[in-house]
């Protein structure tokens, strides 16, 4: 009896209820996630651009200049360890080195 009177509709209209089966329903659902997952992506979007807004630029200036000092400073550390750091070369370029 549950199963007949879950099919009450379909049995009442049929050609109506025969679009909502099947490949057609896979389509609706299809569209409705993609509609549901774009709402959220641009609410993300906007969160986003909220949160970039509000923080100071003082910030990402501060992070650049130590990323660069930290970058300039393994370039460096490669640059004496591949060449060598001759420090009599440095002292003498330099006239720390008194001459005999």
């Amino acid at each position: 009896a549950a199963v007949m009177a879950a099919h009450l509709p379909e049995r009442l209209r049929p050609d109506w209820f025969y679009f909502l089966h099947g490949h057609a329903l896979m389509h609706i659902f299809i569209f409705w996630s993609i509609v549901q997952q774009r709402t959220a992506l641009l609410l993300d979007m906007h969160h986003r651009r909220q949160l970039a807004d509000a923080t100071q630029p003082t910030v990402a200036l501060i992070a650049t200049v130590i990323g660069l000092y930290v970058a300039l400073g393994g370039l460096f550390g490669w640059y004496v360890s591949f060449r060598g750091l001759d420090i009599q070369k440095l002292k003498a370029a330099n006239n720390l080195v008194p001459k005999k």
